[in-house]
């Protein structure tokens, strides 16, 4: 004859080297509605190992994913000195945070001055709440300080994936233009 209620908390951990981790116990206070004082309780102490995945070198980033979407778009019309070319790469990866997603790895190019905009960082989700992933968006902008022929280097994003238990680079060919 009596009401009772219940909240469930869930907490993504995404280790970000490979270690051994402790999580101390996580305390709760409430009081519900016929109690005269507040209640609370504590969860049980969680202790893992992060490992590192084949093909990564000790100390470098890891992105674990189950899928992965890299692009680029590229805005530009008839470029002169002066004038700017702007490179957007966007990176999705399911089931990992927006935060856990790394910046294109960019070079100076000769001729080319790089001015990178702050990158637009989001977590996507199923339209009711869920985190499904996140995507990173990067706006690098290129004016153009002399004129000639330029090669903006090819990208790569290397990932593993959590589905395949596999090694995983993801690519964007170079691109070429005259200014």
């Amino acid at each position: 004859g009596q009401t009772f209620y219940g909240m469930r908390y869930a907490y993504l951990i995404t280790p970000t080297m490979a270690q051994h981790f402790s999580v101390p116990a996580l305390t709760v206070s409430a009081q519900p509605g016929q109690a005269s004082a507040p209640l609370s309780a504590q969860s049980a102490p969680l202790t893992f190992e992060a490992t590192q995945p084949p093909g990564f070198t000790p100390g470098e980033p890891v992105l674990v994913a189950s899928g992965l979407r890299l692009r680029q778009t590229v805005t530009a019309g008839d470029l002169k000195v002066g004038d700017s070319l702007t490179r957007t790469v966007t990176l999705q990866a399911d089931n990992t945070p927006g935060l856990s997603l790394p910046p294109p790895t960019t070079a100076e190019v000769d001729g080319l001055r790089l001015y990178a905009q702050a990158p637009a960082i989001s977590n996507l989700d199923d339209g009711r709440g869920t985190v499904t992933g996140g995507q990173r968006v990067d706006h690098l902008v290129y004016r153009v300080e002399k004129g000639g022929h330029y090669t903006l280097p090819a990208l790569q994003v290397k990932w593993w994936d959590s589905r395949n238990h596999r090694l995983q680079i993801a690519q964007l060919p170079a691109l070429t233009f005259e200014a």
